[in-house]
């Protein structure tokens, strides 16, 4: 009945005079990457090369304004269609003069394939991992405490793909004797058939580190990575996710068995609040002392103690990575040499767009919008055109797809606005 009530009033009723005023003028993406086009670029008649980036600054789209809001193909779904408009904004293309990057930070965090054409971009198995994300994050979005998880989570996403990409520490300690690549492997089939996710009596990758203990260090190095890069909520967003893991009795040391259903019973009777998950005292101790270790060449034994206290045991091989992580983020690319910089601006017409949206009605009443699929896309640019990086091989539908996602995505928080008015 709420998914009936609501596409009532958006399709039948005022729903098109409603989504118009609320929409903005234009969709604004005030920067976006830089992002690699290239994973290595040796420069003509030079010595020196690096990895070919791409950056945009200032987009809009415009003007924002609905043609039509129609019924979906089925009692659930519904259809936003939104006039022609034009895309503008500023692009640069550089040559940043920096190591190769050969993990995948945007997908899997696994090692990307050889740069060869008769290699498949991604296997079924991978395949399988991305599909099976998607129905892990819609499992979540079935109650509040899930759905405060994911949205914390997508806020800060663009934040952990950047220090994963520029920060050759924290990529490093990531495939470390292959521990993570292990982890996420064995997680896989666990989900898949109901099994302990995070067994106590079973060692990863080549060296048998505990999942935990592994689980609990990437952790604590993501956050410090962030801090010292400024992403500060990003930071305490990634230590606060354990909030839920630690009600469970799980530390770095102990670990407390428990298949994904459980692990999704725990998030749901969790005491969790945006509040709690913005602002917890645990996550600003744990953060502060963190910063202490990573920032001293010696850590003291109260910021020791204080992680300890909250299930972080450290010792000081750790304390050495973490100040590498943190040196690490605080010499990303802005330190980094760009060579061969080409900056200009753009103007691209885009036709009459459709946004395909589902309703879901969760088991505990609240009512939850989707993006199924869209028809907005962003033609080739011909940004390498004229330019020392002409002849490269770049394809760039991944960063034409992120422009498209950054536009669809405020659309769709809009129409989120809009469903919870329903609530």
């Amino acid at each position: 009945m709420v998914i009936e009530n609501f596409l009532s009033r958006v399709i039948f009723g005022h729903g098109q005079a409603e989504l118009e005023l609320a929409l903005p003028s234009e969709f604004k993406v005030v920067t976006l990457g830089p992002y690699p086009l290239c994973q290595y670029f040796k420069l003509p008649e030079s010595d020196l090369g690096g990895e070919l980036q791409l950056a945009f600054e200032d987009i809009s789209f415009a003007p924002v304004t609905v043609a039509a809001i129609e019924p979906g193909t089925d009692k659930r779904q519904f259809k936003v269609t939104l006039n022609a408009s034009v895309l503008k904004g500023q692009y640069k293309l550089f040559c940043l003069q920096r190591p190769e990057v050969t993990m995948d930070t945007g997908g899997l965090m696994g090692r990307l394939p050889a740069l060869s054409a008769e290699e498949p971009a991604m296997t079924e198995e991978q395949y399988f991992r991305f599909v099976q994300l998607e129905q892990q994050r819609n499992h979540l979005n079935q109650t509040a405490n899930g759905r405060l998880l994911v949205e914390e989570y997508n806020r800060h996403n663009d934040a952990y793909h950047h220090v994963y990409s520029t920060n050759e520490f924290l990529r490093l300690y990531w495939e470390e004797n292959g521990t993570s690549e292990d982890m996420g492997e064995y997680t896989s089939e666990a989900l898949k058939r109901g099994d302990v996710v995070n067994p106590k009596d079973r060692g990863f990758g080549s060296q048998g580190v505990a999942y935990n203990s592994n689980a609990f260090q990437q952790q604590i190095m993501l956050a410090v990575a962030c801090q010292s890069a400024g992403y500060i909520e990003a930071g305490k967003a990634a230590l606060s996710f354990s909030d839920v893991v630690k009600e469970t009795g799980n530390t770095s040391q102990l670990s407390v068995e428990l298949t994904g259903q459980e692990i999704y019973n725990a998030v749901e009777s969790s005491s969790l609040t945006l509040k709690s998950l913005q602002t917890s005292p645990r996550t600003e101790v744990l953060l502060a002392a963190l910063k202490n270790i990573a920032t001293s060449k010696i850590a003291s034994n109260s910021d020791i103690k204080s992680c300890q206290q909250l299930g972080y045991t450290l010792d000081a091989k750790m304390c050495q990575r973490l100040r590498a992580v943190y040196q690490g983020s605080l010499s990303q690319d802005s330190a980094l040499p760009q060579l061969a910089t080409h900056s200009d601006t753009i103007e691209i017409a885009l036709e009459r767009s459709e946004f395909d949206y589902v309703l879901t009605e969760q088991p505990d009443g609240a009512l939850t919008l989707k993006l199924k699929s869209s028809t907005l896309s962003i033609p080739e640019m011909g940004l390498l055109s004229g330019t020392v990086y002409e002849h490269v091989k770049a394809d760039t539908r991944f960063i034409r797809g992120l422009l498209v996602d950054r536009m669809a995505s405020q659309l769709t928080r809009t129409l989120r606005a809009l469903v919870r008015q329903q609530e």
